[in-house]
């Protein structure tokens, strides 16, 4: 699949071998001919002056401490992802610095903040362009057991992607 973003940009996966689809959303930190490795994003919360907090429409913040490595043989298609995408569940609050991601003592400062274009609504990070990074093509196996108990796989396909 041809990867036509920047290191830097929020992306939202698709990845194959769900019954239900499987989404991975996060800011893409490096592209290998085997893999894609992006950090998970938070939801950031601001305090308004007319009223109650609310999420930033062109903000998120990198999860501390979490990196996911995602094969590239799995993902079925990319988008780029807007601030508010329903993927993101967890959130830290500007206001009283706290986090409901990270319960620890973490402060909104340790957060890297990403921003994201206020006209278009995606951010396309900065980095390097990693259209060019040639996938790897090694066979890549799905399999499914042929029953509940007898633990005997059979193939179901034998791809390469």
């Amino acid at each position: 699949m041809n990867f036509d973003f920047n290191i830097g940009a929020i992306v939202k996966l698709g990845i194959f071998g769900f019954a239900t689809p499987l989404y991975k959303l996060g800011k893409v930190i490096e592209v290998t001919p085997t893999e894609v490795v992006i950090v998970p994003q938070l939801n950031v919360c601001r305090e308004s002056d007319n009223g109650p907090s609310s999420f930033d429409e062109y903000c998120t913040a990198d999860a501390l401490h979490e990196v996911l490595h995602i094969r590239r043989q799995l993902i079925a298609y990319w988008t780029y992802a807007k601030a508010y995408d329903t993927t993101i569940t967890d959130f830290i609050s500007e206001a009283n610095y706290s986090s409901l991601a990270n319960i620890s003592s973490k402060s909104f400062s340790d957060y890297t903040l990403n921003l994201y274009d206020k006209n278009t609504g995606i951010c396309k990070g900065e980095g390097a362009n990693c259209r060019n990074i040639v996938e790897s093509t090694s066979p890549f196996f799905f399999s499914q057991p042929t029953s509940d108990n007898d633990g005997i796989h059979h193939e179901l396909s034998h791809y390469r992607f």
